[in-house]
Order: C-alpha cells, then structure tokens, then sequence
C-alpha cells in the first residue's frame, strides 16, 4: 500500500514537473517576427529593445540575434492568441508634421495650420522649430503667424504611441487699414497638447489636443471711434496632423 502511494507521489511530481516544462516553452513560443527593409524574416522571442536603436531576437537554436534600428521595417510581437505588429521609430533623422486644428473658447471659434520640423534623435524624445497661422476668431485681418519652439516626449519607442508635447514662441500680428486696424502687435505663445500617433510605412497620421495661449494688441479706427484692444487669448485645442 506504501509502495502504491510512492508511486502515485512520484507519478504526480513527474506530472507537475512536465507541465512546467511545457508551461515554459510555451511562454517561449518563438513567434515573434522581425522584418528587415531588405524584405528577410526572422523568428523567434523578443528579448530586448534599445531605444538608441536595436533590437534583439533569440532563435528556437539559441543563438540570439542583434539588429539595429535602421535595418528593421517592422516587429510582430505575438502575444497569446495574436500578434501585434510594432514598427519602431526611426531615430537620428527629420520629421515633417504638418497640422490642423480647430480652437475653440468662450470668446470665439477659430483655426489653426502650422508645419513643423522635428528631430528625432531617440525614440522617445524629439524637438524642433515651427511655423503657423491661428486665427482665434472669425474676424477679417486678425490673422496671427507665430514662429515656435516644439518638444515632444514619445510614451513608447514605436511609431504608434501616445505622446505629450508643447510648443512656445511669439506670435505677430499686422495692421490691416482696410479692416480699420492701423496698429497691432503679437506676443508670447504657448501651446501645451497630447495626443496618439498611428501609421507605418513612412507616413504617419496624429490625433491631438491641448491649450493655446497669445497675447496680442489692436487699435481700431474708424469714422465713429478709435479704440484699442488688448488680448489675451485663451482656446481649447484638437486637431489632426500627418507625419512623415
């Protein structure tokens, strides 16, 4: 009867052992995928991720292959019953965003279109210079164009992330006689915003929203008046942008 026991034990253990072996490979299931840009695929599990760009895979063999950013098109991470396709963002190049957005506030509607140039010298952080012209509400001749500083924080070191960011600048504003302005002045910008970017293949595509602030001066005259309006905008943000 003791014997029969043991036996039984022992039996169970073998079981239990057998079912961690097999728990952990399939844990390591080997069905993550890397496609370089010259079109080869390899498989095997996602090991590491080097924001400074690279990325290492272990073979089924072993062996454990390095790749650098540059060399990957795309990553397939498989995760239980799918896969998850991750393109890593190309890091030490120039990005071209360009954006549109409505502002809208208490005291009127508006929109804006800027362009910027943003260098990515890491996957996660990003900075560059910008143009744009806001109109913060439906009004003739009150067109302001702003030049910017712009910074951006990636919250993953793939293209479809979520990201926070803010802009700051000054913006100018001009006198326009035939709408009555015959004096206007800008100043300062601010433009905190967060927001998802999604795409792959070179172009990719921002959904955003965030804060504007502008400060800016007018002086009105005409046959009835003379009158002088000192501004501080203040607008709610969202908007789209394409990336490339």
């Amino acid at each position: 009867m003791k014997k029969s026991i043991l036996k039984i034990v022992i039996l169970f253990l073998i079981c239990i052992a057998q079912t961690s072996l097999l728990a952990q490979e399939i844990e390591k299931n080997y069905g993550d995928r890397i496609i370089l840009n010259n079109g080869s695929v390899f498989r095997g599990e996602l090991t590491d991720y080097d924001p400074s760009g690279s990325v290492s895979l272990e073979m089924k063999s072993g062996k454990t292959l390095l790749f650098h950013n540059d060399q990957v098109k795309k990553i397939i991470m498989y995760s239980g019953s799918k896969s998850v396709e991750q393109v890593p963002l190309k890091t030490n190049r120039i990005y071209n965003e360009t954006q549109f957005s409505f502002l809208t506030g208490v005291s009127g509607t508006g929109i804006s279109i800027a362009h910027n140039v943003i260098y990515q010298p890491t996957t996660r952080i990003g900075a560059g210079l910008g143009l744009g012209i806001d109109n913060y509400y439906a009004a003739p001749g009150r067109d302001i164009y702003s030049f910017f500083g712009n910074v951006k924080y990636n919250f993953t070191s793939w293209k479809n992330t979520p990201y926070i960011g803010a802009k700051a600048g000054y913006g100018f504003a001009f006198k326009q006689k035939k709408e009555n302005i015959y004096e206007a002045s800008g100043g300062f910008m601010a433009n905190p915003y967060f927001g998802v970017r999604f795409g792959s293949r070179g172009l990719m595509f921002n959904l955003f929203s965030g804060l504007k602030f502008q400060k800016a001066n007018y002086e009105l005259i005409n046959s009835n008046e003379t009158r002088t309006e000192d501004i501080f905008f203040k607008r709610s943000e969202i908007g789209i942008s394409v990336m490339f």
